[in-house]
């Protein structure tokens, strides 16, 4: 009986698991452009998400890197998306995407955007989830787009 107990027991964690983790990656959050996306649209690719501040000076030098990052991708295998680390309003962050030619996409608000990780304490910080929505890696400092590729590469 304790037995029959403990699968059921197990059964129903596994099952909410599940429910709380296809929760997560539906929950909606917005980009600074105005549009909307879950992380579930990003199902079945990697998703690269860095983020950074204007106050971060490697971030601002890592930018036209991630611009090249992003031109260079192959978009049916990975994704992209920035963070701005002090939340700022979208027309002052629109201002900054804009005067720094941030060529990718910017969200707007990552407190509604259901990550798999901490937020991050220091800047430049790069997180990769693989093609299932959870962590696959985590990249510290300054990167370039080489060094994202090798990671990508590393991983797959």
């Amino acid at each position: 009986m304790l037995k029959k107990g403990l699968i059921l027991i197990a059964a129903l964690a596994a099952l909410l698991a599940g429910i709380m983790a296809s929760s997560r990656l539906s929950a909606q959050f917005e980009l600074v452009n105005g549009q909307t996306g879950r992380l579930d649209d990003y199902a079945g690719r990697y998703l690269v998400i860095n983020y950074f501040a204007r106050w971060c000076a490697p971030c601002l030098r890592e930018i036209p890197e991630l611009n090249a990052f992003v031109a260079g991708m192959d978009t049916r295998q990975t994704a992209f998306l920035a963070v701005d680390w002090d939340r700022l309003p979208k027309d002052k962050m629109q201002a900054m995407i804009d005067e720094l030619d941030m060529r990718f996409s910017v969200v707007s608000d990552d407190t509604k955007m259901p990550i798999p990780f901490t937020r991050p304490d220091k800047l430049p910080a790069t997180f990769i989830l693989g093609p299932d929505g959870e962590l696959a890696a985590t990249l510290w400092g300054e990167q370039t787009a080489a060094s994202i590729d090798a990671k990508l590469a590393e991983l797959q």
